[in-house]
C-alpha cells in the first residue's frame, strides 16, 4: 500500500509534445481542421474523448481559440499556399519541356477512345518565345531618328 509520502513523491507523466509546442493530438487536430474546416470531426478524428456531439464541438471551438493551435493552422495554411503557386524555376522547367516537346496532351476521339499526342510545333515555339523573353534573350530595340532642329526650353524658376 502506497503512503501519502510516496504519493508527493510520484511525478505526472508528461505527455509528448512536438517542436512546434502541440500535443500530438492538438496537432492531429490541426491536420484534420486544415482539410476539413470543421472543428467538430477535427475534434473526433483527432482522437480526442468526448461524451456527446455538443461536447465534441464545444471543444473543437476552444481548440480553435488556443494560440498555438491558431498559429499551427496559419503555418498550415501558408504551406498549402505556396505549394499552389509555381515559382520561376518550375515555370521555366515546365516552358523547357514543351519547348522540346517532352511532354504529351491527352485528347478523346470522336469514338470515345483516350489518346496522347505530342505538343504541336507551334505550341513549343511559343514556349520557348516565352522562356527567352524570361531569360533575356530578346531585347526590344528601337532606333529613333531626328531630322532638323530639336528645341530646347530652358524655364527660370528663380
Amino acid at each position: 500500500m502506497a503512503t501519502k509520502a510516496n504519493k508527493k513523491t510520484k511525478k505526472r507523466e508528461k505527455k509528448p509534445v512536438q517542436k512546434n509546442g502541440l500535443s500530438p493530438k492538438q496537432e492531429a487536430f490541426c491536420l484534420a481542421y486544415a482539410a476539413s474546416g470543421n472543428a467538430t470531426d477535427a475534434y473526433k478524428k483527432a482522437g480526442y474523448k468526448y461524451a456527446s456531439e455538443n461536447a465534441a464541438a464545444a471543444n473543437g471551438a476552444r481548440l480553435i481559440r488556443n494560440d498555438k493551435v491558431r498559429a499551427r493552422l496559419e503555418e498550415i495554411a501558408a504551406e498549402a499556399a505556396s505549394k499552389k503557386i509555381m515559382d520561376i524555376k518550375e515555370i521555366q522547367e515546365r516552358l523547357s519541356d514543351i519547348g522540346r516537346q517532352e511532354t504529351t496532351e491527352e485528347y478523346i476521339t470522336m469514338e470515345g477512345i483516350r489518346m496522347e499526342k505530342h505538343v504541336a510545333a507551334k505550341d513549343a515555339l511559343k514556349a520557348m518565345e516565352l522562356l527567352g523573353k524570361m531569360q533575356g534573350a530578346f531585347l526590344e530595340r528601337s532606333q529613333v531618328e531626328l531630322s532638323g532642329a530639336v528645341p530646347i526650353v530652358i524655364k527660370d524658376d528663380i
